[in-house]
Protein backbone atom coordinates (compact mmCIF):
# COMPACT_ATOMS: atom_id res chain seq x y z
CA UNK A 1 0.00 0.00 0.00
CA UNK A 2 2.83 2.51 1.29
CA UNK A 3 4.87 2.10 -2.59
CA UNK A 4 0.99 2.78 -4.31
CA UNK A 5 0.40 5.87 -2.24
CA UNK A 6 3.81 7.33 -2.87
CA UNK A 7 4.02 6.83 -6.48
CA UNK A 8 0.46 8.43 -6.62
CA UNK A 9 1.56 11.52 -4.14
CA UNK A 10 4.41 12.08 -6.81
CA UNK A 11 2.43 11.78 -9.87
CA UNK A 12 0.02 14.30 -7.95
CA UNK A 13 2.75 16.92 -7.17
CA UNK A 14 4.25 16.50 -10.14
CA UNK A 15 0.95 17.09 -12.02
CA UNK A 16 -0.09 20.03 -10.25
CA UNK A 17 3.12 21.59 -11.05
CA UNK A 18 2.83 20.45 -14.16
CA UNK A 19 -0.85 22.26 -14.80
CA UNK A 20 0.58 25.44 -13.05
CA UNK A 21 3.78 25.69 -15.38
CA UNK A 22 1.89 25.72 -18.34
CA UNK A 23 -1.06 27.72 -16.75
CA UNK A 24 1.98 30.40 -16.19
CA UNK A 25 3.26 29.74 -19.98
CA UNK A 26 -0.04 30.45 -21.54
CA UNK A 27 -0.80 34.13 -19.26
CA UNK A 28 2.84 34.86 -20.34
CA UNK A 29 2.19 34.17 -24.46
CA UNK A 30 -1.46 36.20 -23.58
CA UNK A 31 0.26 39.35 -22.11
CA UNK A 32 2.77 39.36 -24.37
CA UNK A 33 0.67 39.09 -27.59
CA UNK A 34 -0.89 42.01 -25.84
CA UNK A 35 2.32 43.64 -24.56
CA UNK A 36 4.99 42.64 -26.93
CA UNK A 37 7.56 45.79 -25.93
CA UNK A 38 7.17 43.67 -22.53
CA UNK A 39 7.93 40.04 -23.67
CA UNK A 40 11.38 39.72 -22.15
CA UNK A 41 10.43 41.55 -18.71
CA UNK A 42 7.05 39.57 -18.03
CA UNK A 43 9.32 35.75 -18.76
CA UNK A 44 12.03 37.91 -16.79
CA UNK A 45 9.70 38.71 -13.65
CA UNK A 46 8.05 35.00 -14.23
CA UNK A 47 11.54 33.03 -13.81
CA UNK A 48 12.94 35.77 -11.23
CA UNK A 49 10.18 35.13 -8.95
CA UNK A 50 10.19 31.29 -9.69
CA UNK A 51 14.04 31.40 -8.97
CA UNK A 52 13.45 33.45 -5.20
CA UNK A 53 10.35 31.00 -4.20
CA UNK A 54 12.90 28.19 -4.94
CA UNK A 55 15.93 29.82 -3.06
CA UNK A 56 13.58 30.13 0.55
CA UNK A 57 12.92 26.39 -0.07
CA UNK A 58 16.32 25.20 -0.58
CA UNK A 59 17.19 26.59 2.31
CA UNK A 60 14.39 25.03 4.45
CA UNK A 61 14.64 21.75 3.09
CA UNK A 62 17.55 19.88 4.50
CA UNK A 63 16.35 20.83 8.00
CA UNK A 64 12.66 19.57 7.23
CA UNK A 65 14.25 16.11 5.86
CA UNK A 66 16.19 16.06 8.81
CA UNK A 67 13.23 16.65 10.85
CA UNK A 68 10.82 14.83 9.70
CA UNK A 69 12.19 13.07 6.46
CA UNK A 70 10.75 12.76 3.42
CA UNK A 71 7.29 13.20 4.68
CA UNK A 72 7.55 16.30 5.85
CA UNK A 73 8.80 17.59 2.67
CA UNK A 74 5.39 15.95 1.08
CA UNK A 75 3.54 17.00 3.22
CA UNK A 76 4.51 20.80 2.37
CA UNK A 77 4.28 19.84 -1.21
CA UNK A 78 0.67 19.12 -1.19
CA UNK A 79 -0.24 22.11 1.24
CA UNK A 80 1.44 24.42 -1.39
CA UNK A 81 -0.71 22.15 -3.88
CA UNK A 82 -3.73 22.61 -2.47
CA UNK A 83 -3.58 26.23 -1.64
CA UNK A 84 -3.30 27.33 -4.72
CA UNK A 85 -6.98 25.28 -5.78
CA UNK A 86 -8.63 28.18 -4.11
CA UNK A 87 -6.84 31.22 -5.85
CA UNK A 88 -7.42 29.77 -9.20
CA UNK A 89 -11.46 29.08 -8.59
CA UNK A 90 -11.37 33.24 -7.57
CA UNK A 91 -10.22 33.65 -10.74
CA UNK A 92 -6.94 35.14 -9.15
CA UNK A 93 -4.81 34.16 -11.95
CA UNK A 94 -7.17 36.82 -14.12
CA UNK A 95 -6.51 34.25 -17.54
CA UNK A 96 -8.66 34.97 -20.16
CA UNK A 97 -11.59 32.56 -21.24
CA UNK A 98 -11.20 30.03 -23.63
CA UNK A 99 -11.01 30.69 -27.30
CA UNK A 100 -14.29 29.83 -28.80
CA UNK A 101 -12.45 27.80 -31.67
CA UNK A 102 -12.45 24.35 -31.89
CA UNK A 103 -9.66 23.01 -29.25
CA UNK A 104 -7.13 20.87 -31.29
CA UNK A 105 -7.58 16.86 -29.58
CA UNK A 106 -5.54 14.02 -29.99
CA UNK A 107 -8.16 12.63 -32.14
CA UNK A 108 -7.36 15.94 -34.30
CA UNK A 109 -3.89 15.62 -33.68
CA UNK A 110 -3.61 11.80 -35.02
CA UNK A 111 -5.43 12.27 -38.09
CA UNK A 112 -3.42 13.65 -41.20
CA UNK A 113 -6.45 15.07 -42.72
CA UNK A 114 -7.17 17.72 -39.88
CA UNK A 115 -6.48 21.64 -40.90
CA UNK A 116 -6.17 22.56 -37.26
CA UNK A 117 -3.38 25.94 -36.94
CA UNK A 118 -1.86 23.85 -33.49
CA UNK A 119 -2.08 20.44 -35.07
CA UNK A 120 1.78 20.22 -36.04
CA UNK A 121 2.70 21.50 -31.99
CA UNK A 122 0.05 19.17 -30.34
CA UNK A 123 1.17 16.02 -32.38
CA UNK A 124 4.64 16.71 -31.05
CA UNK A 125 4.13 17.00 -27.62
CA UNK A 126 1.99 13.92 -27.93
CA UNK A 127 5.13 12.30 -29.32
CA UNK A 128 7.37 13.61 -27.38
CA UNK A 129 5.71 12.30 -24.00
CA UNK A 130 5.60 8.89 -26.04
CA UNK A 131 9.16 8.63 -26.48
CA UNK A 132 10.09 9.62 -22.81
CA UNK A 133 7.88 7.13 -20.98
CA UNK A 134 8.95 4.35 -23.36
CA UNK A 135 12.46 5.88 -23.00
CA UNK A 136 12.14 5.70 -18.97
CA UNK A 137 10.37 2.23 -18.51
CA UNK A 138 12.38 0.57 -21.19
CA UNK A 139 15.70 1.57 -19.73
CA UNK A 140 15.22 -0.05 -16.24
CA UNK A 141 16.18 -3.51 -17.71
CA UNK A 142 19.59 -2.32 -18.86
CA UNK A 143 20.85 -0.15 -15.62
CA UNK A 144 23.02 -2.97 -14.70
CA UNK A 145 24.96 -2.48 -17.33
CA UNK A 146 26.69 1.13 -16.75
CA UNK A 147 27.44 1.56 -21.06
CA UNK A 148 24.45 0.29 -22.31
CA UNK A 149 22.37 3.73 -21.08
CA UNK A 150 23.92 6.27 -22.57
CA UNK A 151 24.95 4.23 -26.12
CA UNK A 152 20.67 3.76 -26.58
CA UNK A 153 20.37 7.79 -25.55
CA UNK A 154 21.97 8.24 -28.84
CA UNK A 155 19.78 7.11 -31.22
CA UNK A 156 17.00 7.98 -28.63
CA UNK A 157 18.51 11.69 -29.03
CA UNK A 158 18.74 11.61 -32.80
CA UNK A 159 14.85 10.49 -32.87
CA UNK A 160 13.76 13.50 -30.89
CA UNK A 161 15.56 16.00 -32.65
CA UNK A 162 14.70 14.70 -35.92
CA UNK A 163 10.73 14.70 -34.43
CA UNK A 164 10.75 18.59 -33.27
CA UNK A 165 12.25 19.98 -36.49
CA UNK A 166 9.86 17.76 -38.69
CA UNK A 167 6.87 19.43 -36.66
CA UNK A 168 8.27 23.01 -35.36
CA UNK A 169 9.66 23.47 -38.94
CA UNK A 170 6.16 24.40 -40.14
CA UNK A 171 5.90 26.73 -37.07
CA UNK A 172 9.30 28.55 -37.92
CA UNK A 173 12.61 26.87 -38.65
CA UNK A 174 14.08 29.36 -36.64
CA UNK A 175 11.78 28.00 -33.91
CA UNK A 176 12.51 24.32 -34.73
CA UNK A 177 16.40 24.98 -34.08
CA UNK A 178 16.19 26.73 -31.17
CA UNK A 179 14.42 23.91 -29.81
CA UNK A 180 16.78 21.34 -31.11
CA UNK A 181 19.84 23.34 -29.71
CA UNK A 182 18.30 23.80 -26.13
CA UNK A 183 17.30 19.99 -25.90
CA UNK A 184 21.04 18.91 -26.89
CA UNK A 185 22.38 21.41 -24.51
CA UNK A 186 20.28 19.57 -21.59
CA UNK A 187 20.94 15.88 -22.85
CA UNK A 188 24.65 16.43 -22.97
CA UNK A 189 25.38 17.78 -19.29
CA UNK A 190 25.61 15.32 -16.41
CA UNK A 191 21.76 14.91 -14.34
CA UNK A 192 22.16 16.10 -11.13
CA UNK A 193 19.91 13.36 -9.94
CA UNK A 194 23.57 10.84 -10.75
CA UNK A 195 25.69 13.14 -8.68
CA UNK A 196 22.85 13.60 -5.98
CA UNK A 197 23.13 9.66 -5.69
CA UNK A 198 26.77 9.80 -5.58
CA UNK A 199 27.40 12.78 -2.65
CA UNK A 200 24.50 12.05 -0.41
CA UNK A 201 24.96 10.83 2.81
CA UNK A 202 23.68 7.04 2.96
CA UNK A 203 25.17 4.20 4.41
CA UNK A 204 26.46 2.54 1.28
CA UNK A 205 28.43 5.68 0.10
CA UNK A 206 29.65 6.37 4.21
CA UNK A 207 30.44 3.29 5.38
CA UNK A 208 30.09 0.23 2.43
CA UNK A 209 30.23 -2.91 3.47
CA UNK A 210 32.64 -3.36 0.57
CA UNK A 211 35.14 -0.79 -0.47
CA UNK A 212 36.12 0.08 -3.65
CA UNK A 213 39.50 1.34 -3.94
CA UNK A 214 39.70 5.07 -5.54
CA UNK A 215 36.18 5.24 -5.14
CA UNK A 216 35.43 5.12 -1.37
CA UNK A 217 34.65 7.14 0.96
CA UNK A 218 32.44 9.13 -0.82
CA UNK A 219 31.70 12.87 -0.16
CA UNK A 220 28.68 11.66 2.41
CA UNK A 221 26.77 15.40 2.06
CA UNK A 222 23.93 15.64 4.64
CA UNK A 223 20.76 16.76 3.59
CA UNK A 224 21.43 20.92 5.39
CA UNK A 225 24.18 21.00 3.23
CA UNK A 226 22.88 19.34 -0.13
CA UNK A 227 19.81 22.11 0.78
CA UNK A 228 22.70 24.56 0.87
CA UNK A 229 24.49 23.83 -2.29
CA UNK A 230 21.04 24.17 -4.11
CA UNK A 231 20.49 27.49 -2.00
CA UNK A 232 24.18 28.65 -4.04
CA UNK A 233 22.44 27.45 -7.44
CA UNK A 234 19.37 29.22 -6.88
CA UNK A 235 21.91 32.66 -5.96
CA UNK A 236 23.81 31.91 -8.95
CA UNK A 237 20.36 31.80 -10.99
CA UNK A 238 18.73 34.93 -9.96
CA UNK A 239 22.00 37.11 -10.39
CA UNK A 240 21.94 35.09 -14.12
CA UNK A 241 18.67 36.31 -14.77
CA UNK A 242 19.29 40.27 -13.07
CA UNK A 243 22.48 40.21 -15.29
CA UNK A 244 19.99 39.62 -18.43
CA UNK A 245 17.93 41.60 -17.66
CA UNK A 246 19.48 44.86 -17.12
CA UNK A 247 22.25 44.26 -19.49
CA UNK A 248 22.02 41.27 -21.78
CA UNK A 249 17.68 41.61 -22.67
CA UNK A 250 18.54 43.48 -26.01
CA UNK A 251 20.94 41.05 -27.06
CA UNK A 252 20.20 38.37 -30.07
CA UNK A 253 20.22 35.41 -28.35
CA UNK A 254 23.40 33.61 -30.21
CA UNK A 255 25.38 36.75 -29.03
CA UNK A 256 24.31 35.83 -25.29
CA UNK A 257 25.24 31.74 -25.63
CA UNK A 258 28.23 32.85 -27.43
CA UNK A 259 29.97 35.16 -24.94
CA UNK A 260 28.42 32.95 -22.38
CA UNK A 261 30.78 29.79 -23.38
CA UNK A 262 33.60 32.02 -24.33
CA UNK A 263 33.25 32.99 -20.74
CA UNK A 264 33.25 29.12 -19.52
CA UNK A 265 36.41 28.29 -21.53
Amino acid sequence: LQPTLTFGGLLFINLSMAVCDVMADTIIADNTATHPHLATDLQTLYVGSTGLIKLFFSSIKGIVFRLYGSRGLFGISLVCTFASIPLVLLGWFGEKCRDPRPQCTIGAACCPLSEHPARSIFSLAQLLALVGLLFAFGMLPFQPTPWLPPLLALPACIVVCAICYFYERRVSPTFAKVSIFLFLSRASQPNLVVLFKWYKETDQNCDPINPIDGLHPLPCFGPEFVGWLDVGGEIAFVIAITVYSVFLSRWRYRSIFATIQAALV
